[in-house]
């Protein structure tokens, strides 16, 4: 399945740094992802050199304001080498792995993995020399601000999120707004790929909870979604 191009959304699980530096955590939210219907697992594959060199190493946005952009980017950091493990664990559950990609080792380490889409995160979006070295693979590639809605804010308030507006402007949305129903408004107003991050429900704290759902909660927004859609 392709995004932007099915019948209905596409619905990725943003792991993100979720898993804490643990791989077994890691294995666990790709199972969580399956269970609750997702179509897709998102990674974020990047070597610390990759990130700083393009967002530098000062203070980190908040909520994360008490961190330097490093020492963020360190917890949230899923090393590559777990890259193989994860996307076999995903594929055998009938999910598609991808990842959002930073740099030249990444992305050989992905394409390791024979990952079938690649992502641009916002800041990137402008970053002609990455695009084209990602689009050099030949593989779908969607680039949040460019290709799919992605609002400002963590966590972004359900009255900023301007849906109407936005989605006739976007194909898909990233969303960092916490709450289960922006999914199915969202796939309402012709969103073909929805995103969210999405961690366990064992309420172990991690440096996303302000923007992620729970399992349950995203598995309640994979089952309004899909009402929404055969409503239409």
């Amino acid at each position: 399945m392709e995004p932007l191009n099915g019948t209905r959304a596409f619905l990725a699980a943003e792991i993100s740094g979720n898993h804490n530096g643990d791989l077994s955590r890691a294995l666990a939210l790709v199972h969580a992802a399956a269970r609750t219907g997702a179509d897709g697992v998102k990674f974020q594959a990047f070597t610390l050199n990759e990130i700083v060199g393009l967002r530098g190493d000062g203070q980190a946005p908040p909520p994360w304001d008490s961190m330097t952009l490093p020492e963020l980017y360190t917890k949230l950091h899923t090393p590559l080498e777990w890259l193989p493990t994860l996307f076999a664990e995903a594929l055998g559950l009938g999910l598609m792995p991808f990842a959002s990609v930073f740099g030249k080792r990444s992305l050989e380490a992905l394409e390791a993995c024979r990952c079938p889409l690649y992502k641009i995160a916002k800041p990137e979006r402008h970053n002609s020399a990455l695009i084209l070295m990602v689009r050099a693979t030949l593989k779908p590639v969607l680039i949040s601000g460019i290709d799919v809605y992605c609002p400002g804010g963590y966590p972004c308030r359900p009255e900023e999120l301007q849906l109407r507006a936005h989605l006739a402007e976007y194909d898909g949305l990233s969303c960092h707004c916490p709450d289960p129903m922006v999914g199915a408004v969202a796939a309402a107003l012709g969103a073909k790929y929805i995103e969210y991050h999405v961690t366990l429900d064992d309420g172990v704290p991690t440096l996303d909870d302000p923007v992620n759902l729970t399992a349950s909660q995203f598995a309640d927004m994979v089952r309004m979604v899909r009402q929404a859609e055969a409503m239409l």
